[in-house]
């Protein structure tokens, strides 16, 4: 009797294991076995790396341009959702390619007032593009990208349209772990 009981209260053990890391962080239940990996500069030099993961709950690496008309109406949504969750462990980082249009980059930044990094795209990035505008991924602390819909299968890692405050904001509450 008391080798089935510990046989149960082994698996028991192994299991709230497996919603943790080493030291106890939780996972998030969807994150799949894919690392982000990137290194690139915002539009003032500073050195970013998939690392700064790390520091956030959750970041949202949302794939832009300029030009693009969906992309730019959803800045205001994006960067409140910024505003309201960055002290919650959330970080957002826009990052876009058309590096010549960087007067159209900073006027969008001024004009509504974004406090969230935009970086510079690298070859990096290519991995997580979907050949469409806006596309955005999710990544859990530990670097592993989310499934923020896994009624798509392996592609609902890659959020293709811009979306609504309500939208974001419904998608950081189910996919944002705290303790």
């Amino acid at each position: 009797m008391k080798k089935i009981l510990v046989l149960i209260l082994s698996i028991a053990v192994m299991f709230s294991f497996a919603s943790c890391d080493f030291f106890g962080t939780k996972r998030n239940s969807n994150s799949t076995s894919e690392k982000v990996k990137f290194s690139t500069v915002d539009r003032y030099g500073v050195k970013y790396t998939e690392d700064i993961c790390k520091d956030y709950d959750l970041t949202i690496i949302n794939l832009w341009e300029p030009w693009c008309k969906p992309c730019v109406s959803e800045l205001p949504a994006l960067n409140n959702l910024y505003k309201n969750y960055k002290d919650k462990g959330v970080l957002i980082l826009g990052v876009y390619s058309e590096t010549d249009m960087e007067r159209e980059v900073y006027d969008l930044m001024s004009y509504y007032n974004i406090s969230y990094p935009l970086l510079h795209s690298s070859s990096d990035f290519k991995k997580y593009s979907t050949g469409h505008i806006p596309t955005t991924i999710f990544v859990d602390k530990d670097g592993y990208i989310i499934n923020v819909d896994k009624s798509q299968g392996k592609d609902g890692t890659r959020l293709i349209g811009a979306r609504s405050y309500a939208d974001w904001e419904k998608l950081v509450k189910d996919n944002l772990i705290s303790d």
